[in-house]
């Protein structure tokens, strides 16, 4: 399996950015841009399954994130372990675990993405699984 990119799009930094993103979004009294900058990431055919299990499609996340402003006051989201399982020119599926850092606590996600390539966007969100992983 490929643990290398050779396109000059990083994806790993892609990831770090988007959720750069939603930790500003949830976790301070951030401006809009910030949510309108992260649903731009996200392509229109999106869908996520969280970590509940529960299958979201872009509309719905996008439709309940505006109330979820500030609701995780500090908030950190930090992304490591990052291997790219397939890269074509078309898309990247890449695993990693995400980490979500809340005062002295932690919560941790084994996550698969899905990302379209697109050389003017650069890359798009087209589909998230996300796994709970035991302390």
């Amino acid at each position: 399996m490929p643990d290398t990119w050779s396109d000059p799009l990083d994806p790993v930094t892609e990831i770090e950015k988007a959720h750069a993103l939603l930790a500003t979004w949830l976790g301070s009294e951030a401006p809009r841009q910030i949510f309108d900058e992260f649903a731009r990431t996200l392509h229109v055919a999106f869908t996520m399954v969280t970590i509940d299990g529960t299958t979201v499609d872009r509309a719905e996340l996008l439709e309940g994130l505006p109330a979820a402003r500030n609701s995780r006051p500090g908030l950190v989201i930090e992304i490591s372990q990052a291997r790219i399982l397939v890269g074509t020119a078309e898309l990247v599926v890449v695993r990693f675990l995400e980490r979500h850092r809340l005062a002295d606590a932690h919560t941790d996600r084994s996550v698969t993405a899905v990302l379209s390539v697109d050389e003017v966007r650069g890359f798009s969100w087209r589909a998230l699984q996300e796994t709970a992983v035991a302390d």
